[in-house]
């Protein structure tokens, strides 16, 4: 039995990190490491972290300056000495045979993509929804090839991180990291670049996963980072999955992003704390880019005015911005 790497970052959750902690301690594959990045909490949690190394050897903390999710899960890459890694948040918890479950998957299939079901749990851990990874055969294991992807992206399973087991060799070979710039879809950047090393997925249909669900979405992104500007998250993730997708999905990949960059478009014409200048500059790089040239290209843009379409192609900001900001 290989050894195994959970990795938590912990920051201001002391309401919940007790559960999330014992939920781990009790997993049926005992044979893990368990490495709790305190990235700079104020209230009790690190507190709550050195208490826990205190009773079980297996626990490691680190405390660091506040850095942020994508800082604290890369320190723990760096330090973790198991053959596979888990990454779980510090106000989730998971079922007792979560880490099992995903260790015998990935020990039959080496290079896949593995990962299970979850559930959507509220503050007082009643479960709000319950979602099923895709799955066609109605199986609780299925082994698919790369070419499936497509159908796990609709479902929304290429982003979650939490529900995965990741081959640590991979991910230090070739040196896969999360971006520290970004705490929002760094998983599905994360996601996405190790998918790149994989021959196949293996989806799981349980759901071993509690992922703690809040109304005030100020609480889904712990480290307070924002995204300014939505427009560079959706062409990095636009190009990191481009590759993924087979050539009869490839218009239908194309007009989501078209009409994902469009709403890009009419955010920026529409920021207030922007001047107009910038509001130009900004659309200019857009309209500019290779990204937005190929998606306007092959979408499929029948709903929309030969007179967008047109203004669009010929990309003069000024222009532009005048149609996004009245509409």
């Amino acid at each position: 039995m290989e050894k195994i790497s959970i990795v938590i970052p912990v920051y201001n959750i002391e309401e919940y990190l007790t559960q999330c902690l014992n939920s781990i301690l009790l997993q049926t594959y005992d044979r893990f490491e368990l490495i709790l990045i305190d990235d700079g909490s104020t209230d009790g949690s690190g507190l709550i972290c050195d208490e826990y190394a205190k009773i079980d050897s297996r626990i490691k903390v680190i405390h660091i300056i506040n850095s942020g999710v994508s800082a604290a899960r890369n320190k723990g890459i760096n330090v973790a000495t198991g053959r596979y890694i888990f990454f779980v948040d510090s106000d989730d918890f998971v079922e007792l045979d979560y880490c099992e479950i995903l260790y015998r998957q990935i020990e039959q299939h080496p290079n896949s993509w593995v990962f299970c079901g979850c559930n959507c749990v509220d503050a007082n851990n009643n479960i709000i929804a319950s979602n099923c990874v895709y799955d066609r055969s109605g199986k609780t294991v299925t082994d698919y090839s790369m070419s499936e992807y497509y159908n796990i992206w609709k479902t929304n399973y290429s982003a979650l991180l939490w529900i995965r087991i990741f081959d640590l060799d991979i991910i230090k070979k070739h040196n896969i990291r999360f971006d520290e710039s970004l705490s929002l879809s760094e998983d599905v950047l994360f996601n996405l670049e190790y998918g790149k090393y994989c021959d196949s997925f293996v989806s799981i249909n349980l759901p071993l996963y509690n992922h703690r669900s809040y109304y005030n979405n100020e609480r889904e992104h712990l480290d307070g980072k924002k995204i300014d500007n939505r427009y560079y998250l959706n062409k990095r993730i636009y190009s990191a999955r481009k590759p993924f997708i087979p050539d009869n999905k490839l218009q239908e990949f194309e007009t989501q992003y078209f009409y994902a960059f469009l709403d890009d478009i009419k955010d920026i014409s529409n920021r207030s704390n922007l001047s107009k200048n910038e509001r130009i500059n900004i659309i200019r790089s857009i309209v500019k880019s290779s990204e937005f040239k190929t998606a306007l290209k092959n979408s499929d843009k029948a709903t929309e005015s030969q007179k967008l379409i047109v203004i669009l192609k010929a990309g003069v900001p000024s222009v532009i911005l005048k149609i996004f900001k009245e509409s």
